[in-house]
């Protein structure tokens, strides 16, 4: 189905070698891979099942076992693979893919997503119809481990943005990031679901020292610097949330990294409300997911910011109103067993 040359590497030392001489496709996916080989099969099928073979793929593999090596060898043979084994730093993975990668566009897909048939053929009718683009997005559908589809987004609905038009177009830096800080703004694309003009983002790289795990928002909106980004309005991919992806794991120290860079990056242009939200949102998250009750600080805070949230943020309110009526049909079911 595909014009790849076969390379199989194991190396840690060398790059991807990323190469487009037989067909001259103009994007790359390139398969971000750790231990997760069952996902990993799930995710290759759905590229190899688009509705469009103009393209390449790669799976980087940065898995700390062999797992899905003998998987690819025995079930996919004719795709390229590159193996980082024992492993090397999230960081550094994105790094080797970003500078390796010689066609005109690129995606870093995430092992635990899927790929709708269609992803790749719209990715590169938008990048045709829009050439200044520096990285474009699509909506997304989130599920659950075994894929069965769950409510997401801010909004309420079960795409992880709202959007009103067939696509969102963003130039301005602060506009971006606000998509991500408060859900009146209707959220925004999963990292996953980018696509890069490999060309105009050069020399640009993720950095984990920043705003550590929240590296990708920032990382973004650098590129913004150099282009537009833009989200089309349909859900392209399916998103997994689970316990052993990498936002399962995000603490406390990671969001409050990403939200002190925010007055350094933009000063007065982003209102300290949707921090407060952002940071609501997130230490409520991380306090219940610890379950040892809530330390005298982090109440002061929502004490204070709470009243401002529920007058503010009507996307607040309805997350307030949804975990009480959750939290009353819990006591009704508790009342009901009891009797």
């Amino acid at each position: 189905m595909y014009n790849l040359a076969v390379q199989h590497t194991n190396s840690s030392e060398d790059g991807l070698n990323i190469s487009d001489e037989l067909n001259m496709n103009l994007l790359t996916v390139v398969l971000l891979c750790h231990n997760r080989p069952g996902f990993a099969v799930e995710a290759i099928k759905s590229i190899l099942n688009q509705s469009t073979s103009a393209f390449n793929i790669v799976i980087s593999d940065n898995s700390s076992n062999r797992k899905l090596h003998d998987i690819v060898n025995s079930d996919f043979p004719s795709l390229e693979y590159k193996s980082w084994f024992p492993g090397i730093s999230l960081i550094e993975h994105l790094r080797k893919v970003i500078s390796s990668v010689v066609t005109p566009y690129f995606v870093m897909f995430h092992d635990d997503d899927i790929m709708e048939p269609e992803y790749v053929r719209t990715i590169l009718k938008q990048f045709s119809a829009t050439p200044d683009a520096a990285a474009v997005g699509t909506n997304g559908i989130m599920i659950n481990s075994v894929g069965t589809q769950i409510m997401s987004g801010p909004t309420g609905n079960t795409h992880v943005f709202a959007c009103t038009d067939d696509n969102s177009i963003f130039r301005e830096k602060n506009k971006f990031v606000l998509q991500y800080l408060a859900g009146d703004f209707g959220g925004a694309a999963n990292f996953s679901s980018y696509a890069y003009n490999t060309e105009i983002i050069k020399g640009i790289y993720p950095d984990i020292t920043k705003c550590r795990y929240y590296f990708d928002t920032i990382f973004l909106s650098q590129i913004l610097e150099r282009g537009p980004i833009i989200w089309i309005n349909e859900p392209l991919v399916r998103l997994r949330n689970h316990d052993s992806a990498i936002t399962s794991s995000r603490g406390v120290l990671d969001y409050k990294s990403f939200i002190s860079l925010i007055p350094k990056e933009f000063g007065n242009e982003i209102e300290q409300i949707y921090v407060d939200e952002y940071h609501f949102t997130n230490l409520y998250v991380a306090l219940e997911k610890r379950g040892r009750g809530i330390p005298y600080p982090a109440l002061k805070f929502f004490i204070c910011v709470f009243p401002k949230l529920v007058i503010s943020s009507w996307t607040f309110r309805r997350r307030i109103l949804n975990k009480l009526i959750k939290l009353v049909y819990s006591k009704l079911a508790y009342f009901k067993v009891s009797s």
